[in-house]
């Protein structure tokens, strides 16, 4: 079997195959199917209380994010935007689900990291430009970016007392 791209939450790995999204307890067994509508889904990403797998789905010719239960359901699309946008992960407190996108840039090639409520609203673009690794902690260059329920956290990757404070 091709599994591809497992997301691991404390009781349930999610994984693709074939295109669609699929989900396994983590003591083994059966896994079922997640999603088997007419397109492709990847990049599953569990929420932090593992109630919800946000993920990029391309149906209709667009690449966009979508939420769906991780016990099930419809998916939901959380990004309209002509342009590709890739689920990257959460927030730690559960509300936003970070993606990364091109529609800020001048060529649509360069990404940069967002944040978009559950519940659909508009997107903010996270200051930092180029962020395309979307990870509550990621490197990019000589920064690492923490995401916290208060706001981010820029620390340089050298010198860890150096930091930005701000809201997200």
């Amino acid at each position: 079997m091709l599994l591809q791209k497992p997301a691991v939450s404390r009781t349930q790995i999610a994984f693709v195959f074939a295109g669609d999204l699929w989900i396994v307890s983590r003591d083994g067994g059966e896994a079922r199917r997640l999603t088997s509508g007419i397109g492709t889904e990847t990049d599953p990403m569990f929420s932090p209380d593992g109630s919800q797998i946000a993920f990029t789905g391309e149906y209709d010719g667009n690449v966009d994010v979508f939420l769906v239960s991780s016990s099930g359901g419809v998916p939901r699309r959380l990004t309209y935007h002509p342009g590709a946008d890739r689920a990257a992960g959460w927030t730690p407190d559960g509300k936003q689900v970070l993606f990364t996108s091109g529609r800020q840039s001048d060529s649509g090639r360069t990404g940069q990291l967002f944040t978009i409520p559950v519940d659909g609203k508009f997107p903010t673009m996270l200051p930092f430009p180029m962020a395309y690794a979307g990870h509550q902690i990621m490197w990019h260059g000589y920064a690492c970016l923490q995401l916290m329920s208060e706001g981010y956290h820029l620390r340089d990757k050298e010198d860890s007392s150096a930091s930005l404070m701000g809201k997200g």
